[in-house]
C-alpha cells in the first residue's frame, strides 16, 4: 500500500491498495500525479494527489498472450521531459517499457488510458532509468556481465561462481 500523510503534522491520511511490492515513487513536476511500480504485479499505480484515489492502473507485461505469468518486475521510473511518456525499468525482461500518458486535461466522461508503445532493449535486469536534458535515457542494468568472476577454492581447485559477484552496466539510450 501507499501511505499519505499530512506533511505537517505526520498524521495518516489515507492508505491506498496498490499492487504486490510497491518498489519505486515518482511525481511529475506540479505533483499532480504520483507513478508507483508494483514490482511483484507487473504494473504501474497511478495516484491523483487532487483526489488522493488511483486514477489508472497501467500493465508494463512484454507478452502477455504468450506468457500468463508474472515476472517482468518492473522497478523504476522516469518522465520525460514533456511529462508525455513514461519510461519503466523491466527488470526480467532486459528492456523499458515505453508508456503513453493520457492526456491529464481530457473530461470525466472521455475515456482515455495510458498505454505501453513499445519496449526498448538493455542490459541484463534494469534497476533504474533516468532522463538527461538532452534526451538520452541512462539505464543502470544490475547483471550485465552475470556471475562470470571465478574465486579459486584452495582446498578443492574448482572454481566457485557466486550470483553476488557480477558487473553492472549503463545502457545509454537516445531518444
Amino acid at each position: 500500500s501507499v501511505t499519505i500523510i499530512k506533511p505537517s503534522n505526520g498524521k495518516i491520511i489515507k492508505e491506498l491498495v496498490v499492487g504486490l511490492h510497491p518498489n519505486e515513487i515518482i511525481s511529475d513536476r506540479e505533483g499532480k500525479f504520483v507513478y508507483v511500480t508494483n514490482s511483484n504485479s507487473d504494473n504501474i499505480s497511478v495516484i491523483n494527489t487532487l483526489t488522493d484515489e488511483i486514477d489508472e492502473t497501467i500493465s508494463v507485461r512484454l507478452q502477455p498472450e504468450i506468457n500468463p505469468f508474472f515476472g517482468d518486475s518492473p522497478n523504476g521510473l522516469c518522465l520525460s521531459s514533456d511529462e508525455k511518456t513514461l519510461f519503466v525499468a523491466n527488470g526480467m525482461d532486459k528492456a523499458l517499457a515505453v508508456i503513453r500518458l493520457k492526456n491529464p486535461g481530457i473530461s470525466a466522461g472521455e475515456k482515455q488510458n495510458s498505454s505501453v508503445i513499445g519496449f526498448l532493449p538493455t542490459g541484463a535486469y534494469p534497476s533504474s532509468v533516468t532522463m538527461s536534458n538532452q534526451g538520452f535515457l541512462y539505464v543502470s542494468n544490475l547483471e550485465a556481465a552475470g556471475a562470470r568472476l571465478a574465486i579459486h577454492n584452495t582446498r578443492t581447485k574448482n572454481l566457485i561462481y557466486n550470483s553476488h559477484n557480477m558487473l553492472a552496466s549503463v545502457s545509454v539510450i537516445p531518444f
